[in-house]
């Protein structure tokens, strides 16, 4: 029967095997005395180690790394530094796709709507101002029937039709000139 490496005993003690080689390895430690023996004093060991290090001052000086290791760092860095710029520039892209087909229906969707709304927008723009007009004549004379303290009530609606009309009149000017030419 072979033994346990001391490489395969320590991994098992720092739980770094998978279950199946779990299970093996502490099979095999019920049956070998000399592995388990071997096991026992790894164990002891890394329990001293582990109280040593806790103990210790934690702001020790860096030890220095190899030139091997070195190269290892920072081959890794550029290689997540490469995929962050990847990231960024597909990030980029579609942004950029996204903005310019946004601003292509901006420009482009608008003159295609208004020539299918424009007889909708001139029937509905019709009726509410003639709606509009009707409703002041009816509740104006309410309004001016209130004491001289609510006077800015009138201001405020005579205002508020006032902006309608703006509003109505200057929000689609390529709609005039359609029905116009018509």
């Amino acid at each position: 029967m072979s033994h346990l490496d001391e490489l395969t005993l320590m991994m098992f003690l720092e739980n770094e095997l998978t279950p199946e080689e779990q299970e093996i390895v502490s099979n095999h430690l019920s049956q070998c005395p000399q592995c388990y023996s071997a096991c026992v004093h790894w164990r002891t060991d890394l329990l001293m180690i582990e109280q040593s290090f806790h103990g210790m001052d934690q702001s020790l000086a860096p030890l220095p790394l190899s030139e091997h290791v070195t190269a290892q760092i920072n081959s890794i860095a550029s290689i997540h530094k490469t995929k962050h710029q990847l990231r960024y520039r597909r990030m980029l892209y579609g942004y950029s796709a996204l903005l310019s087909t946004l601003l292509i229906c901006f420009l482009i969707l608008p003159s295609i709507i208004t020539t299918w709304l424009s007889p909708i927008w001139n029937f509905w723009k019709d009726r509410v101002i003639w709606t509009t007009t009707f409703w002041m004549k009816e509740n104006l004379t309410y309004v001016l029937q209130l004491p001289s303290n609510n006077m800015y009530a009138i201001f405020l609606l005579i205002l508020g039709l006032f902006i309608a009309l703006i509003v109505l009149n200057t929000r689609h000017p390529s709609i005039h000139t359609s029905v116009r030419e018509e």
